[in-house]
């Protein structure tokens, strides 16, 4: 699938998610992906004469495998929605719906696309057969990741409330007090070619430590990639907090951040975010991405974005026993469902009511997107490319 990566990154620019796709390799390296089957449905144009088909939309969901044995569930690799669709606005439900149908086809038996849309949004689910084999289910929600950036740092930090920017400030001040050699530097370069030493003290020195393995996976991964950065806070020769992601356009994810004990008296990560706002304005970042969110009081004053999980399934007594036993389980065990399974607390949503999936139409669908010619779509399933 990493051959893609390149195709994916451009076709997210220009349907208007920039860096939503950026981070592929980390991802699928990561512990969380390693038991499963990456699987991405690309959706193309018809070819015209003279020209070869286009990459216009595609979905990446990954399978749940037990002893490397695939199960047929298959979920969204981010709950927040953002590395899983990406295609214009206008076709991105209609492919949702699809991709669903053509993995049940091939033998799935339940499907979760989350996709950052209203469930308002998905109209394309109507005039269903009632023989239809299908089921499908649409849990709204909402998420907060996005940052929007204003002209300077003073304003950015003047959007948030009250008391985040009254505590950012004075945790700059303090730390400028305390530690008046400290700089902040881009330290993409200087991580990109530590060792393996290097990488482990940071590691065993960081607030939260995390297998040895994984760390360096997503160091490196996000230090080595051509639109990657990682900015950092450097006192007395050492490395005291650290932050990383991808820029593309006038976008920036954040995707990890590393803070170092013993400073306790001032907190690196909100000090190092105000720093991170002055650099993002020096490169005319307009929105500031957080995968996962933020657990920091800014996240507070975040945009609230509109999110759809759309689950797709089989009728039959086998998955519907499999979806009940779920659902008993969390319930006795809720614990379960702060484990970020996203499959099981999709199921276990309240409210969630399952109808007929409609056929695909049979006509292939049409658009005019504003920055692809027109398309006529055809879906096909990639397994491990």
């Amino acid at each position: 699938m990493l051959r893609h990566t390149a195709a994916l990154e451009q076709l997210a620019a220009d349907c208007e998610q920039p860096g939503t796709m950026h981070g592929l390799q980390m991802l699928l390296g990561s512990r969380f992906a390693r038991r499963k089957q990456p699987n991405l449905i690309c959706a193309h144009s018809a070819p015209v004469e003279g020209a070869s088909s286009q990459l216009v939309g595609a979905v990446l969901l990954l399978e749940y495998c037990i002893f490397g044995v695939g199960t047929g569930v298959f979920a969204t690799a981010d709950s927040f929605g953002v590395r899983t669709v990406v295609a214009p606005a206008p076709l991105q439900a209609a492919l949702c719906q699809r991709a669903g149908r053509l993995l049940l086809e091939q033998g799935a038996r339940l499907v979760l696309v989350t996709q950052r849309v209203r469930a308002a949004d998905w109209d394309v689910l109507q005039g269903t057969s009632p023989r239809d084999r299908f089921r499908y289910a649409v849990h709204a929600r909402q998420v907060q990741d996005t940052l929007d950036m204003h002209n300077s740092a003073e304003a950015t930090l003047q959007s948030l409330g009250k008391r985040t920017r009254v505590h950012l400030r004075a945790d700059r001040r303090r730390f400028e007090r305390l530690y008046p050699n400290a700089e902040c530097l881009d330290a993409t370069t200087a991580i990109a070619e530590a060792s393996d030493l290097e990488l482990a003290a940071l590691n065993q020195g960081a607030l939260d430590t995390i297998d040895q393995g994984e760390f360096n996976h997503q160091v490196r991964c996000l230090s080595r990639a051509p639109e990657g950065f990682v900015l950092g806070l450097r006192w007395q020769g050492r490395w005291i907090s650290l932050l990383g992601g991808w820029r593309q356009g006038t976008a920036a994810w954040v995707e990890w951040q590393c803070n170092q004990r013993g400073f306790q008296n001032v907190s690196l990560g909100g000090v190092l975010r105000t720093y991170l706002f002055e650099d993002a304005v020096r490169h005319g970042t307009r929105t500031l991405h957080f995968h996962g969110g933020t657990s920091h009081s800014m996240g507070h004053s975040f945009r609230r974005t509109d999110v759809a999980d759309l689950l797709v399934r089989r009728t039959g007594w086998v998955t519907g026993l499999s979806i009940g036993l779920a659902r008993l389980l969390c319930r006795w065990r809720p614990a379960l469902l702060r484990r970020g399974n996203f499959v099981l607390n999709a199921l276990c949503s309240p409210g969630l009511t399952w109808q007929r999936l409609p056929a695909l139409p049979a006509t292939r669908i049409q658009r005019q997107p504003p920055t692809l010619p027109v398309e006529t779509l055809g879906v096909s399933r990639q397994d491990k490319c």
